[in-house]
């Protein structure tokens, strides 16, 4: 039944979009979600109506399903509306559907909410930066971790760059990690921490040699996060 529908594409895919708009029951949202995508990049023209919609879940709704679609021709740049949608919930889905789309313009349009008034937007596009592994954002993140390290962003920013793991992310990991101030008390080693993990998560020579290093650190939390680092990487 579901293959049947999805088979009539722009035939059924107004109708299917008005009951996922209307739909209260969680299975038949996801089923009717499932048929939208299956019908592919065809309809899309007939997706993009949705951005609009006054409702914020439609057009949350609208975003999911063609981030699951994954065509980033002509999809991209009218995601560009929904990064400034006054919804939060509306943006941070457009940065998961920019993640899966992996169009030329998806880094750029990620990097454009670095500066979101809701913080929980900037931490999911610091962490779909780190998971896309783009070198060009090393600088970006660099700057967030400067500007706002005491903060679930700048927390984010630096597992970010320890995935990205490259020659500058780490030597700016390897900095931090060495030097003896960043913040004071905890907070300190709270973030060493993290940079530790970072920099296992990296995994490159000079990574695991400030590791190795590590273990000699005065402090007891940096010393005993490279000794459980180091043994997980020899495991892995």
């Amino acid at each position: 039944m579901i293959e049947t529908i999805a088979r009539l594409k722009g035939r059924a895919a107004g109708r299917v979009a008005d009951r996922l708009a209307t739909e209260d029951d969680v299975g038949a949202r996801k089923t009717l979600n499932n048929i939208l995508v299956m019908m592919g990049k065809e309809i899309i023209p007939e997706l993009l109506e949705g951005l609009s919609d006054a409702r914020w879940y439609v057009a949350r709704n609208t975003v999911r399903i063609l981030g699951e679609i994954g065509e980033s021709n002509g999809v991209e740049d009218a995601l560009r509306s929904s990064l400034a949608h006054k919804d939060p919930r509306v943006r941070k889905e457009t940065v998961r559907a920019l993640s899966m789309i992996k169009g030329p313009e998806t880094i750029n349009l990620i990097k454009s909410v670095l500066d979101d008034s809701d913080s929980s937007v900037i931490e999911l596009a610091v962490v779909s930066l780190g998971l896309l592994g783009d070198e060009g954002s090393v600088q970006d993140l660099i700057d967030l971790v400067e500007e706002r390290a005491d903060s679930g962003a700048g927390r984010e920013a630096v597992r970010a760059l320890g995935r990205i793991g490259s020659r500058k992310a780490v030597a700016y990991l390897i900095r931090n990690l060495e030097k003896r101030g960043w913040f004071l008390g905890k907070r300190d080693d709270e973030l060493k921490v993290i940079c530790v993990s970072a920099l296992a998560d990296a995994g490159t020579p000079d990574a695991v040699r400030a590791l190795e290093a590590g273990l000699s650190s005065s402090r007891d939390a940096v010393r005993n996060a490279c000794e459980d680092e180091l043994r997980r990487i020899k495991h892995e």
